[in-house]
């Protein structure tokens, strides 16, 4: 593909199309617009990431693994109380 001097180097896609072409935009920045200058476009990664990350932690199904992580720990301590109380009760009839 030709490269028009002086515009943004990214290779976009339009919707319905099935080939990319250059940016339409003028480069500021490393032949690049502020859209999709890698740093830009790493940063808008990022934080859409961390916004998945945070809704997921959020959503029912997190929330019910967390729930069956805390009810697993807490059983197994009830176990060792258990264990505790019964070891006491014989220790405390000799």
């Amino acid at each position: 593909m030709n490269m028009r001097e002086g515009y943004c180097r990214a290779d976009v896609y339009t919707p319905g199309r099935m080939r990319s072409h250059q940016c339409r935009r003028k480069a500021k920045e490393d032949g690049y617009c502020h859209q999709h200058h890698p740093e830009t476009v790493r940063a808008r990664e990022e934080k859409s990431r961390a916004d998945y990350a945070a809704a997921m932690e959020k959503s029912p199904w997190r929330m019910l693994e967390k729930s069956q992580i805390k009810r697993a720990e807490l059983e197994e301590r009830v176990k060792c109380l258990e264990a505790e109380i019964e070891r006491l009760m014989k220790g405390g009839a000799k």
